[in-house]
């Protein structure tokens, strides 16, 4: 039983950093994309 609890931790703990990372990949093309918009005009 702790086992399986074990891996459901893990497992979540993954899925947490993976949202972590994909907020902060969002967030540095929002400001790339910023750069660019404000390099154009």
């Amino acid at each position: 039983m702790d086992n399986i609890k074990e891996e459901f931790t893990k497992n979540k703990e993954i899925k947490d950093n993976i949202k972590k990372f994909r907020d902060q990949a969002k967030k540095l093309e929002d400001s790339d994309a910023l750069k660019e918009a404000r390099d154009k005009y």
